[in-house]
């Protein structure tokens, strides 16, 4: 493994247990010094790895696109593009709903920021993966493609992420897996090939 790999994994590592320790701290209350009594790291090694609290922001926030690439493959295995979709959504709201409420609030918090280019980047992951498999649905003809799958792929991230703050706001008050999963499969039925 090379020095940049074995940099980055570490990396990641942090930022696992930094999310691991917000699930009871907000992540505006938490110090660098809290960050590395959780992690059992010096605070020289923190700095290290990042340049302060607010870089290691980026770290927290997209596992969600390894958590995807990791079930890419299955999202491939429906028999239809409504039941694909509808599987996404079921992998994003446990997603979420597994990272609990204050990743949430922290989710909330980035999205709103505007110097957090990264959250709405088309080179994210989760992005990309939610396009590649519009348009394995629009080659197999399963979607339509009056729409191009970017402009398919806005329309479900716009839906997720408005679920994702409305649970939040609510207090996780409502099974959002239900609730997201039956919009999901409303609007994937809209978008189906005709």
């Amino acid at each position: 493994m090379t020095i940049p790999e074995r940099k980055e994994r570490r990396r990641k590592e942090i930022a696992a247990a930094v999310r691991e320790f917000m699930k009871n701290s907000d992540f505006d209350n938490i110090t660098v010094d809290d960050i590395c009594n959780a992690t059992g790291i010096a605070k020289g090694t923190f700095y290290h790895y990042f340049e302060g609290k607010d870089s290691l922001l980026d770290q927290i926030l997209y596992p969600i696109d390894d958590y995807f690439a990791s079930l890419e493959d299955e999202l491939y295995k429906c028999d239809s593009f409504v039941e694909s979709m509808c599987q996404f959504a079921e992998y994003y709201a446990t997603y979420i709903a597994e990272s609990g409420l204050k990743m949430c609030r922290t989710v909330v918090l980035a999205m709103l920021s505007p110097n957090n280019k990264n959250y709405i980047s088309e080179s994210r992951g989760i992005i990309n993966i939610l396009n590649r498999l519009i348009e394995y649905w629009q080659k197999k003809g399963g979607a339509t493609t009056e729409l191009s799958s970017r402009r398919i792929s806005h329309m479900y991230l716009v839906v997720l992420r408005g679920y994702m703050l409305s649970w939040y706001s609510t207090g996780g008050n409502y099974d959002l897996e239900a609730e997201l999963t039956e919009h999901i499969r409303y609007l994937s039925s809209s978008l189906q090939s005709k």
